[in-house]
């Protein structure tokens, strides 16, 4: 049963800590933000069974690493939580591969960027993705 007075919680990954900041004070007054700085660590934060409501990730994350490597990763292992992840970028063109998912173009407006959440929110899942 979900906790219904918990907040709903977002994942946000960046390589860049800047961004992580802006992020958070973006959207810290409406959910539960949770930063990670690569892939890695957020793949790790999925599978202890961290509760994530919506997920977004940077385009380009460093080492060759991209949110499609994230987003590859989460349709394998949490397909639920593709309807709620969001990929940031400066490249207008972005090849989400076989997933459709929401592109929000940098610079990011704040606006946009709690709107965007917010409508994954209402149409994705009602329940929580945890790792399994």
């Amino acid at each position: 049963m979900p906790d219904e007075t918990r907040r709903q919680r977002v994942l946000v990954v960046d390589d860049d800590p800047v961004q992580l900041e802006y992020y958070m004070a973006v959207l810290e007054s409406d959910y539960d933000v949770m930063t990670a700085h690569s892939i890695n660590d957020a793949i790790e934060m999925l599978r202890r069974g961290t509760p994530v409501d919506a997920l977004a990730s940077d385009m380009y994350l460093g080492r060759g690493r991209s949110g499609i490597d994230l987003l590859a990763w989460v349709g394998e292992h949490q397909p639920d939580l593709i309807t709620r992840f969001v990929i940031i970028s400066g490249n207008p063109v972005v090849d989400t591969g076989a997933y459709s998912v929401r592109v929000i173009m940098k610079p990011v407006d704040p606006g946009e960027l709690l709107q965007s959440v917010s409508m994954l929110l209402e149409q994705g899942p009602e329940q929580t993705i945890t790792a399994g």
